[in-house]
Protein backbone atom coordinates (compact mmCIF):
# COMPACT_ATOMS: atom_id res chain seq x y z
CA UNK A 1 0.00 0.00 0.00
CA UNK A 2 2.77 2.20 0.57
CA UNK A 3 4.29 2.01 -2.55
CA UNK A 4 0.48 2.23 -4.37
CA UNK A 5 0.57 5.93 -2.29
CA UNK A 6 3.47 6.99 -3.27
CA UNK A 7 3.10 6.06 -7.01
CA UNK A 8 -0.48 8.02 -6.62
CA UNK A 9 1.46 11.35 -5.63
CA UNK A 10 3.96 11.28 -8.28
CA UNK A 11 1.20 10.94 -10.51
CA UNK A 12 -0.60 13.86 -8.83
CA UNK A 13 1.90 15.78 -9.06
CA UNK A 14 3.75 14.66 -12.39
CA UNK A 15 0.44 15.98 -14.02
CA UNK A 16 0.83 19.50 -13.26
CA UNK A 17 2.06 22.25 -15.87
CA UNK A 18 4.95 24.18 -14.92
CA UNK A 19 3.60 26.95 -17.14
CA UNK A 20 1.84 30.14 -15.57
CA UNK A 21 -1.65 29.61 -16.34
CA UNK A 22 -5.52 31.52 -15.16
CA UNK A 23 -6.78 30.27 -11.74
CA UNK A 24 -9.55 28.42 -12.95
CA UNK A 25 -11.57 26.06 -10.16
CA UNK A 26 -11.71 22.26 -11.67
CA UNK A 27 -15.65 21.10 -11.71
CA UNK A 28 -16.49 18.86 -8.64
CA UNK A 29 -15.98 15.18 -10.07
CA UNK A 30 -19.72 13.13 -9.90
CA UNK A 31 -20.72 10.22 -11.06
CA UNK A 32 -21.52 9.11 -15.02
CA UNK A 33 -24.33 7.22 -13.85
CA UNK A 34 -26.24 6.78 -10.34
CA UNK A 35 -29.03 4.62 -9.63
CA UNK A 36 -31.98 5.35 -7.00
CA UNK A 37 -30.74 4.97 -3.49
CA UNK A 38 -31.91 2.33 -0.91
CA UNK A 39 -32.20 4.34 2.84
CA UNK A 40 -34.77 2.29 4.94
CA UNK A 41 -34.91 -1.38 5.55
CA UNK A 42 -36.02 -3.36 8.31
CA UNK A 43 -33.51 -5.53 9.85
CA UNK A 44 -34.64 -9.01 11.44
CA UNK A 45 -32.50 -10.86 13.97
CA UNK A 46 -33.07 -14.19 15.21
CA UNK A 47 -32.66 -13.43 19.45
CA UNK A 48 -33.60 -16.95 21.82
CA UNK A 49 -35.36 -18.39 19.31
CA UNK A 50 -37.93 -15.08 18.44
CA UNK A 51 -37.71 -12.39 15.61
CA UNK A 52 -37.04 -8.91 16.47
CA UNK A 53 -36.99 -5.90 13.95
CA UNK A 54 -35.44 -2.61 13.97
CA UNK A 55 -34.40 -0.19 11.21
CA UNK A 56 -31.66 -1.09 9.67
CA UNK A 57 -30.13 3.17 10.78
CA UNK A 58 -30.90 2.13 14.45
CA UNK A 59 -27.43 0.48 16.21
CA UNK A 60 -27.32 -1.28 19.93
CA UNK A 61 -24.10 -0.58 21.97
CA UNK A 62 -21.41 -2.35 20.55
CA UNK A 63 -23.16 -3.62 17.66
CA UNK A 64 -23.46 -3.51 13.76
CA UNK A 65 -19.22 -2.76 13.35
CA UNK A 66 -20.78 -3.65 9.91
CA UNK A 67 -23.29 -6.28 8.88
CA UNK A 68 -26.33 -4.63 10.66
CA UNK A 69 -26.77 -1.60 9.40
CA UNK A 70 -26.67 0.57 6.56
CA UNK A 71 -27.86 4.17 5.37
CA UNK A 72 -27.69 4.59 1.85
CA UNK A 73 -26.99 1.60 -0.76
CA UNK A 74 -26.75 2.26 -4.57
CA UNK A 75 -25.01 1.75 -7.76
CA UNK A 76 -23.02 4.63 -9.36
CA UNK A 77 -20.31 4.64 -12.35
CA UNK A 78 -16.78 6.56 -11.67
CA UNK A 79 -16.31 7.05 -15.88
CA UNK A 80 -16.96 3.21 -17.39
CA UNK A 81 -16.52 1.30 -13.98
CA UNK A 82 -19.49 0.40 -12.03
CA UNK A 83 -19.39 0.07 -8.44
CA UNK A 84 -21.34 -0.61 -5.30
CA UNK A 85 -21.56 1.96 -2.99
CA UNK A 86 -22.69 1.52 0.55
CA UNK A 87 -23.04 4.22 3.66
CA UNK A 88 -22.73 2.73 6.86
CA UNK A 89 -21.61 3.23 10.40
CA UNK A 90 -18.38 1.67 11.47
CA UNK A 91 -17.81 0.75 15.11
CA UNK A 92 -14.25 0.51 16.57
CA UNK A 93 -12.90 1.48 19.80
CA UNK A 94 -10.90 4.93 20.01
CA UNK A 95 -8.19 2.98 22.38
CA UNK A 96 -8.30 -0.55 21.15
CA UNK A 97 -5.58 -1.37 23.36
CA UNK A 98 -7.38 -0.13 26.46
CA UNK A 99 -10.83 -1.19 24.80
CA UNK A 100 -11.93 2.42 25.78
CA UNK A 101 -14.10 4.71 24.47
CA UNK A 102 -16.57 2.78 21.91
CA UNK A 103 -17.14 5.28 18.83
CA UNK A 104 -19.02 5.24 15.34
CA UNK A 105 -17.39 6.84 11.89
CA UNK A 106 -19.74 7.59 9.27
CA UNK A 107 -17.93 5.63 6.28
CA UNK A 108 -18.47 5.21 2.49
CA UNK A 109 -17.26 2.20 0.58
CA UNK A 110 -17.48 1.82 -2.90
CA UNK A 111 -16.76 -1.76 -4.50
CA UNK A 112 -16.17 -2.47 -7.99
CA UNK A 113 -19.46 -4.73 -9.50
CA UNK A 114 -18.38 -6.88 -12.19
CA UNK A 115 -20.80 -6.86 -15.13
CA UNK A 116 -21.36 -10.88 -14.15
CA UNK A 117 -22.93 -9.53 -10.48
CA UNK A 118 -24.82 -6.93 -11.78
CA UNK A 119 -26.89 -8.63 -14.41
CA UNK A 120 -27.41 -11.46 -11.76
CA UNK A 121 -28.28 -8.64 -9.16
CA UNK A 122 -30.54 -7.19 -11.40
CA UNK A 123 -32.38 -10.43 -13.41
CA UNK A 124 -32.54 -12.36 -9.72
CA UNK A 125 -35.26 -14.64 -9.80
CA UNK A 126 -37.67 -16.55 -6.90
CA UNK A 127 -35.70 -18.65 -4.49
CA UNK A 128 -32.47 -17.36 -6.02
CA UNK A 129 -29.60 -16.24 -3.96
CA UNK A 130 -26.84 -13.91 -5.75
CA UNK A 131 -22.99 -12.89 -3.59
CA UNK A 132 -21.08 -9.89 -4.89
CA UNK A 133 -17.33 -9.93 -4.32
CA UNK A 134 -15.31 -7.21 -5.32
CA UNK A 135 -11.73 -7.87 -6.39
CA UNK A 136 -11.40 -3.61 -5.56
CA UNK A 137 -13.33 -1.74 -3.11
CA UNK A 138 -12.09 1.66 -1.41
CA UNK A 139 -13.53 3.28 1.73
CA UNK A 140 -13.28 6.40 3.69
CA UNK A 141 -14.74 7.65 7.08
CA UNK A 142 -16.87 10.86 6.71
CA UNK A 143 -15.16 13.30 8.69
CA UNK A 144 -14.61 16.77 8.29
CA UNK A 145 -12.39 16.89 5.38
CA UNK A 146 -14.35 14.63 3.57
CA UNK A 147 -16.28 14.98 0.10
CA UNK A 148 -17.99 12.92 -2.61
CA UNK A 149 -16.53 14.23 -4.91
CA UNK A 150 -13.19 13.91 -3.91
CA UNK A 151 -13.56 10.32 -2.59
CA UNK A 152 -14.84 9.37 -6.23
CA UNK A 153 -10.80 11.37 -7.39
CA UNK A 154 -9.39 9.13 -4.79
CA UNK A 155 -11.06 5.90 -5.64
CA UNK A 156 -10.35 6.25 -9.40
CA UNK A 157 -6.74 7.53 -9.18
CA UNK A 158 -5.96 4.10 -6.76
CA UNK A 159 -7.36 1.98 -8.84
CA UNK A 160 -5.89 3.27 -11.80
CA UNK A 161 -2.36 3.13 -10.28
CA UNK A 162 -3.09 -0.44 -8.69
CA UNK A 163 -3.35 -1.54 -12.08
CA UNK A 164 -0.36 -0.15 -13.88
CA UNK A 165 1.34 -1.28 -11.06
CA UNK A 166 -0.12 -5.04 -11.75
CA UNK A 167 0.43 -4.50 -15.36
CA UNK A 168 4.58 -3.87 -14.53
CA UNK A 169 4.73 -6.76 -12.13
CA UNK A 170 2.85 -8.95 -14.76
CA UNK A 171 5.29 -7.57 -17.68
CA UNK A 172 8.42 -8.09 -14.78
CA UNK A 173 7.85 -11.22 -12.92
CA UNK A 174 4.60 -12.86 -14.60
CA UNK A 175 0.93 -13.28 -14.00
CA UNK A 176 1.10 -15.15 -10.58
CA UNK A 177 3.36 -12.49 -9.14
CA UNK A 178 0.99 -9.76 -10.29
CA UNK A 179 -1.56 -11.58 -8.25
CA UNK A 180 -0.05 -11.68 -5.20
CA UNK A 181 0.42 -8.31 -5.42
CA UNK A 182 -3.50 -7.37 -6.26
CA UNK A 183 -4.47 -9.86 -3.09
CA UNK A 184 -1.96 -8.43 -0.93
CA UNK A 185 -3.26 -4.64 -1.80
CA UNK A 186 -6.84 -5.52 -1.79
CA UNK A 187 -8.41 -8.46 -0.75
CA UNK A 188 -11.35 -9.39 -2.19
CA UNK A 189 -14.38 -7.81 -0.07
CA UNK A 190 -17.66 -9.38 0.08
CA UNK A 191 -19.91 -6.73 0.18
CA UNK A 192 -23.09 -8.25 -0.39
CA UNK A 193 -25.38 -11.43 -0.24
CA UNK A 194 -29.08 -11.18 -1.45
CA UNK A 195 -32.00 -13.99 -1.72
CA UNK A 196 -35.88 -13.61 -3.34
CA UNK A 197 -38.03 -15.07 -1.59
CA UNK A 198 -41.94 -14.91 -0.73
CA UNK A 199 -42.62 -13.67 3.05
CA UNK A 200 -46.26 -13.72 3.99
CA UNK A 201 -47.27 -13.55 0.71
CA UNK A 202 -45.37 -10.51 -0.28
CA UNK A 203 -42.75 -11.33 -3.06
CA UNK A 204 -39.65 -9.56 -0.87
CA UNK A 205 -35.84 -9.17 -0.79
CA UNK A 206 -33.77 -10.82 2.07
CA UNK A 207 -29.70 -8.93 2.23
CA UNK A 208 -26.84 -8.85 3.86
CA UNK A 209 -24.31 -5.72 3.82
CA UNK A 210 -20.92 -7.04 4.05
CA UNK A 211 -21.72 -10.49 4.78
CA UNK A 212 -19.64 -12.71 6.87
CA UNK A 213 -18.54 -15.87 5.05
CA UNK A 214 -16.46 -19.49 5.89
CA UNK A 215 -15.99 -20.05 2.05
CA UNK A 216 -15.88 -18.50 -0.97
CA UNK A 217 -19.42 -17.36 -2.22
CA UNK A 218 -21.74 -18.73 1.01
CA UNK A 219 -22.44 -15.94 3.69
CA UNK A 220 -23.31 -16.83 7.08
CA UNK A 221 -26.27 -16.36 9.18
CA UNK A 222 -28.82 -15.71 6.43
CA UNK A 223 -31.22 -17.29 8.06
CA UNK A 224 -30.56 -15.89 11.45
CA UNK A 225 -30.22 -11.85 10.02
CA UNK A 226 -30.95 -9.92 7.33
CA UNK A 227 -32.55 -6.49 6.08
CA UNK A 228 -35.87 -7.17 4.32
CA UNK A 229 -37.25 -5.10 1.41
CA UNK A 230 -40.23 -5.63 -1.15
CA UNK A 231 -38.96 -6.64 -4.07
CA UNK A 232 -40.15 -3.15 -5.96
CA UNK A 233 -38.06 -0.95 -3.25
CA UNK A 234 -35.02 -3.36 -4.64
CA UNK A 235 -35.52 -2.14 -7.81
CA UNK A 236 -34.14 1.39 -7.42
CA UNK A 237 -30.70 -0.18 -7.42
CA UNK A 238 -31.75 -0.51 -11.10
CA UNK A 239 -33.36 2.57 -11.97
CA UNK A 240 -31.38 5.70 -13.00
CA UNK A 241 -31.53 8.70 -9.97
CA UNK A 242 -31.63 12.40 -11.24
CA UNK A 243 -28.96 13.29 -8.87
CA UNK A 244 -25.40 12.26 -10.04
CA UNK A 245 -23.74 13.18 -6.42
CA UNK A 246 -24.28 11.95 -2.92
CA UNK A 247 -23.61 13.72 -0.14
Amino acid sequence: MKKLLIFCLLMLFGSGSLSAQDRVDQPATTLSYKSQEIKRALYWEQIDGKWKSRYNTEIRFQSGVQCENFRSLFVGCIDTMRFLFIEYDKGAYLYPNLEMDWCYFRTICAGLLEETDYNALRTITPGQQVSVVSHYANESHKNAQYSFSGFLDMTRLLYSSACTLYNSYEKAYGTDAAMTYWQKEYPDKFMLAVLRTTSEGRDVVRFQVFPAYVTMGEPVGMDKFYFEISYDEYGKLFKADRKLTHK
